[in-house]
């Protein structure tokens, strides 16, 4: 395993949360059962700090990458603002605050 130990790049659950997938402790848990792979190698620790150049392999697919949108616009009257709860990529609710 050739981890690296530089303080370049984001940790690797930081990385996996960003894209969705889990969160950072969930991340840290999939690392420990030996699900994430980084370039080729199965890795054990979450201390691992990953560059853009990285492969990232979840149960053997590949990491795909972030989006970095700002989000969605909602289509709302004037004084009234849109929330939505998203957990696991499922709309759980969605609310219509009136200012």
């Amino acid at each position: 395993m050739a981890e690296k130990t530089d303080k370049s790049g984001e940790r690797i659950a930081k990385v996996i949360a960003r894209a969705g997938l889990a969160s950072r402790r969930e991340a840290e848990a999939w690392i420990a059962a030996g699900r994430i792979a980084v370039n080729g190698a199965v890795i054990s620790s979450p201390a691992l700090n990953v560059t853009a150049a990285d492969r990232i392999v979840v149960d053997g697919a590949p990491l795909r990458a972030r989006d970095d949108s700002a989000g969605q616009v909602a289509r709302q009257g004037v004084g009234q603002v849109a929330r939505r709860r998203v957990i696991r990529r499922q709309v759980i609710r969605r609310q219509v605050i009136r200012r």
